[in-house]
């Protein structure tokens, strides 16, 4: 475009507009207008945008990137999906952790054989047959096997989690279950009852015994009852019933009062 590498976005694009009015294809007829053209518009968009125009001042500062870089690997490289990527990720794991398995094993073979030699050297007995079969057998248990791999410890360890997380959450429902207390009926206490009064009975002494057949009380009976007739029929008052009762009045109520 003849502009300057720290030319601006205003002179870029005069550059751009004179540039494509000479090549464009309807108005140039030279067999290669198109891919000028092109070009012109590719170059454009690239110096338009800040961040492409950074790129390609390195790109003319330092040169293109060497093709034994990383980086160049990088970008030729397929994207993968996420679940292709837990794949790989648990295959490459399982392959490192198959080989730490098997250099654990070989360390302690290691161990063992040089602890064997050095008891055989201090007793001066034992043939080599027997120790060989005493280190294998004493390895059989750290030999790796195909279920200690990766993904079934990682199998197990996730089934045992949830076991261990169910048996706590029915542990915390237990605990917020509100206890209910089973309500005892309290014993009732008997009613006092009430003590039955004793009465003792006396017999008098100072009474006579009523008799009949004495003439002088049924006499006396006689006149009481003719008095009480009197007194209930009407009749007019003797002298001595006035003494009585004059006497009876001045008793109750003296004179002067």
């Amino acid at each position: 475009m003849s502009n300057d590498q720290d030319a601006s976005v205003g002179e870029i694009k005069k550059a751009y507009r004179r540039l494509s009015l000479e090549w464009h294809p309807d108005r140039n007829s030279a067999p290669d207008a198109s891919e000028k053209f092109r070009q012109i518009v590719s170059i454009y968009e690239v110096l338009k945008s800040s961040e492409l125009r950074e790129k390609y001042d390195n790109v003319l500062e330092f040169g293109l990137p060497d093709w034994r870089q990383p980086i160049y690997y990088y970008r030729k490289m397929r994207k993968l999906a996420w679940y292709e990527a837990i794949i790989v990720l648990i295959a490459v794991s399982t392959i490192a952790h198959y080989l730490m398995m098997w250099a654990a094993y070989y360390e302690k073979y290691l161990v063992l054989k040089q602890s064997l030699k050095k008891s055989r050297k201090r007793d001066k007995k034992g043939e080599a047959e027997g120790s060989v079969t005493q280190l294998h057998e004493a390895l059989e248990v750290f030999r790796p096997r195909f279920h200690d791999l990766l993904p079934f410890l990682m199998a197990r360890g996730s089934w045992d989690l949830l076991k261990l997380s169910i048996v706590l959450a029915r542990e915390q429902l237990s605990r917020k279950e509100p206890e209910i207390e089973e309500e005892v009926p309290e014993p009732r206490r008997p009613a006092p009852v009430p003590r039955a009064p004793e009465f003792t009975y006396e017999v008098a002494t100072d009474l006579k015994a009523v008799s009949t057949n004495n003439p002088e009380m049924a006499a006396k009976y006689m006149s009481e009852a003719d008095e009480s007739q009197k007194k209930q029929s009407g009749a007019p008052w003797s002298c001595e019933e006035l003494y009585q009762l004059v006497r009876l009045s001045t008793e109750k109520f003296p004179p002067g009062i």
